[in-house]
C-alpha cells in the first residue's frame, strides 16, 4: 500500500451551513440539514426503495493533483453526520 504524506491544502469546508454547500449539486432525492452546525444529507425515500433512495452531493470544484488518481482526504465523523476537513495535495516525493 502507497504511503502518503500531507502536501498543499486544496480545499477546506466546515459544511456547518447551507452557505458552505452552495454550488453542490445533490444527485438522488435527498434533503440536507444542519443540525447543530454540521451538515447531515438523508435521502427522502424509504429504506425499502434499497439502491434506487441512494444520493450523492457533488462538490462543484475539480481537484488537480500532482497525478490524477491521487490525493489525501481527511474528514471529521460523528456517529451522524460526516463532515469533511480538508483535502491536501501530495507531497512530491
Amino acid at each position: 500500500m502507497d504511503s502518503y504524506t500531507e502536501g498543499d491544502v486544496l480545499y477546506e469546508n466546515a459544511l456547518s451551513s447551507l452557505g458552505d454547500i452552495a454550488g453542490w449539486v445533490m444527485e438522488g432525492d435527498g434533503v440536507v440539514s444542519f443540525p447543530r452546525g454540521k451538515m447531515r444529507q438523508e435521502s427522502v425515500r424509504p429504506r425499502e426503495a434499497g439502491q434506487a433512495g441512494n444520493i450523492v452531493h457533488w462538490c462543484p470544484i475539480t481537484f488537480q493533483t500532482i497525478a490524477s488518481d491521487a490525493f489525501y482526504g481527511e474528514w471529521k465523523c460523528d456517529p451522524a453526520p460526516l463532515r469533511a476537513r480538508r483535502i491536501y495535495r501530495p507531497a512530491e516525493r
